[in-house]
């Protein structure tokens, strides 16, 4: 009786319709509709709930404990372990003053603490091997840690993230100043930033290079992944100009990278467009072109730049900075269309950025223009070399240790004479 009832009840639910479909048919369509709408509700959205997750809770404060002291090695993420010769030697020597870029996403504040255990994981695995590796076997790296403005901060300028900047740059230009008096020795400089270390960069580059001995001694200044105002740069009056041939030094290298069509991350960028007034207070801006250099070329083509001649890129995440990656040559073809650097999509699965909003807030965890940085940089540096070897005024040397004279006794003419 019970299995003819079962049999019964499911004929009924075939023969009933809707719209002319089955009911069970149409009950599962509903169902896997409600799940698309759910599907892309959650997509759609997905960039609004990230930047909530990162928000900081609070506003402003200042984060526990003092400023670095950069006399202790302990708080620069790389730094030589034994002191490079000085400008009286021949050539003149040249070192690289790195700023990181973003390595925080905590909403804990808007500064992270130098310490926090998840910045510092991100620095070591990918930012260092990434960006500060194409400079490691050309010259001595300096890398001071810093309290870094929050993922948050970057993207959105109000006065808490002014603040946050304002802190941030305190601890790098206390950095630079402890590096000047104890480290440099009159060695020519290559500055380099990523993204929020390049925002601190130029502003370090207005403060501390503005005399002519230092701004000799630049032998350039890589901003990379960092909106760069092009205006600031043009004419005679300008601090520093753009780096328009391969040959130049004293000049600032800025490049920001898009996939084609890669309309999310061209509006990230846009959306950290910012530069230091005269007053120090962050500004936004729009409608200005950004410096655009190809460093495949070592100058500003807008031509369309073959991959032939992309001299390597690498994903060296999780590799020992001094470890060499594995250079994957020819890895990109290249454009500078109007600011933004414009490269094609790589073949190798280990140069493709995730497609979501953290991936495209934070500087790529691979670097497509690794032999590129690294070939570059050396030139510049071999040319500023040459050049203060002919020009500059080296300094003297240090003076040799004191040595301890032991005063020998005095004895009496009288005694020597046997007259006394």
């Amino acid at each position: 009786m019970s299995t003819n009832t079962s049999s019964t009840s499911s004929n009924i639910a075939h023969s009933k319709k809707v719209f002319g479909i089955p009911l069970i048919p149409f009950l599962l369509m509903l169902i896997a509709f409600f799940l698309t709408l759910i599907g892309i509700w959650y997509v759609i959205t997905a960039p609004a709930r990230y930047h909530d997750a990162i928000t900081p809770t609070a506003s402003f404060a200042l984060p526990v404990g003092d400023a670095p002291n950069y006399s202790e090695t302990l708080n620069w993420a790389l730094i030589p372990s034994t002191k490079p010769e000085g400008a009286w030697e021949t050539p003149w020597g040249v070192d690289v003053f790195f700023i990181h870029g973003t390595t925080s996403n905590s909403p804990d504040g808007w500064n992270s603490q130098i310490n926090n255990p998840d910045a510092e994981l991100q620095l070591q695995s990918a930012m260092l091997p990434n960006y500060a590796g194409p400079f490691q076997k050309m010259a001595p790296i300096y890398a001071p840690k810093y309290r870094q403005v929050t993922l948050h901060g970057e993207y959105s300028l109000n006065e808490n993230s002014q603040k946050a900047f304002n802190l941030a740059y305190e601890d790098v230009e206390l950095a630079f100043q402890s590096y000047m008096q104890e480290h440099n020795q009159g060695r020519a400089i290559i500055l380099a930033g990523v993204g929020q270390g390049g925002i601190l960069a130029k502003r370090l580059l207005r403060d501390q290079f503005n005399t002519d001995q230092m701004k000799r001694r630049l032998a350039v200044a890589y901003l990379i992944e960092t909106p760069t105002n092009a205006n600031n740069y043009i004419g005679d009056n300008s601090q520093f100009q753009i780096c328009n041939h391969d040959e130049q030094i004293n000049c600032i290298a800025s490049w920001n990278t898009i996939g084609e069509s890669d309309a999310k991350r061209t509006q990230n960028i846009l959306s950290r467009a910012i530069e230091w007034g005269s007053n120090n207070a962050l500004k936004s801006y729009s409608g200005q072109k950004f410096i655009c250099f190809n460093p495949s070329m070592g100058n500003t083509t807008q031509e369309l730049i073959s991959a032939k001649l992309n001299r390597g890129a690498a994903n060296a995440t999780n590799l020992n900075i001094a470890s060499k990656p594995d250079i994957l040559e020819n890895a990109v073809s290249s454009q500078c269309v109007d600011g933004f650097l414009v490269v094609s999509n790589p073949d190798h699965k280990t140069l493709k950025s995730k497609n979501n909003e953290h991936s495209r807030m934070f500087a790529p965890a691979f670097n497509l223009f690794y032999s590129d940085i690294s070939f570059d940089a050396a030139k510049r540096a071999t040319i500023t070399s040459a050049w203060l070897d002919k020009h500059g005024a080296k300094p003297a040397p240090p003076l040799p240790p004191m040595k301890t004279i032991e005063i020998a006794p005095i004895t009496k003419i009288e005694k020597i004479l046997g007259t006394e």
